[in-house]
């Protein structure tokens, strides 16, 4: 019993103990740094230099003079390894941790590395190209000018420079090449012995237009235009759709400008955007209240192809999609053939009894006979009307970007379908292609319009129209309509 009390005893001086000896410990680390030598004594950019000291394991920070040096290693409390930056210069070595700073009895020297420029014969050459500058110490280069222009550095290795070569002003032509580099807290310069001057290609305006819409082309003409790198409208940077010497077409974005907004400033940048044009101050961009699709071709029932339409989407849609989630709630518009020799647009709103007719395949189960919920009307615009035509005319040179409900409501959608007939019924078509037809859906209360512009028709012989399969029956269109 004595040897487990003795044995339980020494245990616990030796934990005491021990938790003593880390309680000091600790202290001791957390005391303000001592630096008590470094070596070498004088360096370069680059070097690494070696203090030794005490309470040196948590240094944070390294000065030399006043510039910020690397931590490079902090091999112990009583040393670690610092590297000059381009921005050393001499003066006393200072350490900090969290409890304080200190500074060295002694300054340390730095030795400041020259840059060169290899020799390099004159040349003339064009901005925003691209230029090999060749020489030494270049680790420690900030900058590579061409007279006072700051070029764009490509790629750095130890003895060369792949730049490019900035548009400079006429009046420092011919002008010399320059690194720019610390020296011991002066910012100097290394100057080539060649001289540069420009081929001075300008980019030309010729056509700039007042007034544009979003996601579509906007084109600009001139000349020398492969030149421009960017074209921005106000803050707002374009998507460069095509670009040749002579024309440029950009395109702004619906996301960039949510409503149609005038006043637009519209620049030009080029030579890497060291070159900024103004190309109008008072530009309109137009944010259209309408959707545009186009080529859309719906097919008679029994063709391989698509049968119905949303207005809302201009997503087209055969029989194989899902009734409930798809079909019942976005049918706004079918193509239907008959036996008795047409085709017909037709409105889906009460036309249960048409769509039940609607099959996945041939063989494929048949839609059931329920109403879609968009009920709209059908009317074909007349040409010799002054207020059809304006539409009529946007429509096919395709700049509507506004439809006017108030005007439109005149214009004659009052039919629930239009028909095509094959030869020999004897009838008269209702459309054909070229025409213009207007569209008034009727949601649930909610009125919108939009315009059908017939490119293509084809009406299948009488005997083969309405089947169940072969029918190669369709209608193809434009399709506009209010959002």
């Amino acid at each position: 019993m004595k040897n487990i009390s003795l044995i339980l005893l020494m245990l616990m001086i030796t934990f005491n103990f021990g938790c003593k000896e880390e309680l000091v410990y600790n202290t001791i680390e957390e005391q303000a740094p001592v630096i008590e030598s470094f070596e070498p004594t004088s360096g370069r950019s680059g070097d690494e230099i070696t203090i030794k000291g005490e309470y040196l394991g948590k240094v944070s920070t390294v000065y030399f003079g006043d510039s910020l040096a690397t931590v490079k290693y902090r091999v112990s409390s009583n040393e670690l390894v610092a590297k000059l930056t381009k921005g050393a210069v001499s003066g006393p070595i200072t350490v900090t941790n969290n409890i304080g700073s200190v500074s060295s009895a002694s300054e340390f020297t730095v030795v400041a590395a020259v840059p060169t420029i290899a020799d390099f014969d004159d040349a003339q050459v064009l901005p925003n190209s691209t230029m090999k500058i060749t020489g030494t110490n270049l680790d420690v280069v900030y900058g590579v000018y061409f007279g006072s222009s700051k070029a764009t550095i490509v790629e750095a290795t130890d003895d060369f420079f792949l730049v490019e070569v900035p548009f400079f002003d006429e009046s420092e032509e011919p002008a010399s090449v320059s690194f720019s580099y610390n020296n011991d807290g002066v910012l100097s310069q290394a100057m080539s012995t060649g001289k540069i001057t420009l081929y001075r290609i300008l980019p030309a305006f010729n056509v700039i237009p007042d007034k544009g819409v979003t996601n579509t082309g906007i084109t600009f003409e001139g000349e020398n235009l492969t030149l421009i790198d960017e074209i921005w409208f106000n803050d707002q940077l374009a998507s460069i759709v095509s670009k040749t010497s002579e024309k440029l077409v950009v395109s702004v974005s619906e996301d960039q400008f949510s409503l149609t907004t005038t006043g637009v400033t519209v620049k030009a940048t080029y030579f890497g955007g060291t070159q900024v044009e103004t190309l109008s101050e008072d530009f309109e961009l137009v944010v259209p209240t309408v959707n545009y699709y186009s080529g859309i071709k719906l097919f008679a029932r029994g063709a391989d192809g698509e049968y119905f339409l949303d207005f809302n989407t201009g997503l087209v849609y055969d029989a194989c999609a899902d009734w409930t989630t798809v079909l019942q709630p976005n049918i706004s518009l079918i193509a239907y053939a008959s036996k008795s020799g047409y085709i017909q647009l037709r409105q889906a709103g009460n036309a249960g009894s048409v769509i039940k007719n609607y099959a996945c395949g041939t063989t494929g189960e048949k839609l059931p006979s329920e109403n879609a919920v968009k009920v709209s009307q059908l009317g074909v615009l007349d040409a010799s009307n002054t207020e059809h035509k304006e539409y009529i005319d946007a429509i096919k040179a395709k700049t509507l970007t506004n439809i006017d409900s108030d005007v439109v409501a005149n214009f004659g959608a009052s039919t629930s379908d239009l028909k095509i007939y094959t030869t020999g019924t004897g009838n008269t078509d209702q459309f054909v292609a070229g025409d213009v037809i207007i569209v008034k859906q009727d949601w649930n209360g909610t009125i919108k319009y939009g315009f059908l512009e017939i490119t293509e028709t084809f009406a299948d012989a009488p005997e083969n129209i309405g089947q169940a399969s072969g029918d190669g029956s369709y209608i193809k269109f434009n399709y506009y309509f209010q959002k």
